[in-house]
């Protein structure tokens, strides 16, 4: 019963109290009274009201959040590169091969562009569900039962999330090796990894 209900139905109760006269057959004790009030204050007071808007501390929630922050912001940098790129296509200079080969290159990162697209929606249908199932699921829960819930919840979730970026990742640069380009991580937005291993030392002593 909604909390707001059983207060008007007390009110109810107090007002109907106040109003009632007394009379030799019909006393109301003062012992009834004391725990009508106590009850009615208690449930005005000791009832804790529910966060409106759980979702916000439930931790998968927040990582779709960013998680879809980082796509919009992919997405504007690819819009960068298609302009960059169709400038590049502006400039190709015939018969040299290079008209065919920043077309294609054009093509490739437009496609990359629609997945980025549909990645953002997919951020977006996610979080909706999400948020439909803290609401519904923390409104039921006990608030210990529920921090269990959502701890094991979220551990499977950032496993599912390992293994679909790396699928993301393998996607997209077999995508680059079939159109017959190599992958550039840099073009990409990732961090491109650098060989960090030492040159052999020089013989010493030697002349040269």
């Amino acid at each position: 019963m909604p909390m707001f209900y059983v207060e008007h139905q007390f009110l109810g109760i107090f007002m109907q109290i106040s109003t009632k006269k007394p009379s030799s057959v019909d006393t109301f004790p003062c012992s009834t009274w004391n725990i009508a009030i106590f009850i009615f204050l208690a449930l005005l007071f000791g009832c804790k009201e529910n966060d409106p808007k759980p979702e916000l501390k439930d931790s998968i929630y927040q990582d779709m959040t960013a998680q879809e922050a980082e796509t919009v912001k992919q997405l504007a940098d690819i819009e960068k590169k298609i302009e960059e790129a169709e400038k590049t296509l502006k400039e190709s200079k015939p018969q040299t091969g290079e008209i065919k080969r920043n077309t294609n290159k054009l093509f490739e990162i437009k496609n990359v562009r629609d997945k980025i697209k549909q990645q953002i929606q997919f951020w977006k249908i996610r979080k909706f569900e999400r948020l439909k199932y803290v609401r519904r699921g923390k409104s039921k829960a006990e608030e210990a039962d529920w921090k269990n819930t959502t701890a094991k919840e979220y551990e499977v979730y950032l496993a599912e999330k390992k293994l679909r970026q790396a699928k993301n990742s393998w996607d997209l640069k077999q995508r680059f090796r079939d159109s017959g380009f190599d992958y550039n991580p840099t073009l990409m937005g990732e961090e491109s990894k650098v060989d960090k291993k030492e040159k052999p030392a020089a013989a010493g002593g030697g002349g040269h």
